[in-house]
């Protein structure tokens, strides 16, 4: 898919609806989410520690929020 070049906002409304910006899926390795991690300094469990996260988080594993 081209880039999506607009002329103003207004335009934005014709792509109401319809996907824009699609890529390929993102492969999130634990090392890659220890990164986030240390980069934002949000060193909690629910990053770092995933036998805790496999029990206590409603996700099953670790995450990486916002990335």
């Amino acid at each position: 898919m081209p880039p999506v070049a607009l002329d103003d906002v207004k335009s934005l409304k014709e792509y109401i609806g319809r996907e824009i910006g699609v890529t390929d899926w993102l492969i999130l390795t634990q090392e890659r989410i220890k990164q986030f991690a240390e980069a934002t300094e949000d060193r909690q469990w629910i990053h770092l520690d995933r036998e805790r996260a496999s029990k206590d988080s409603r996700y099953g594993t670790t995450i990486a929020h916002g990335f």
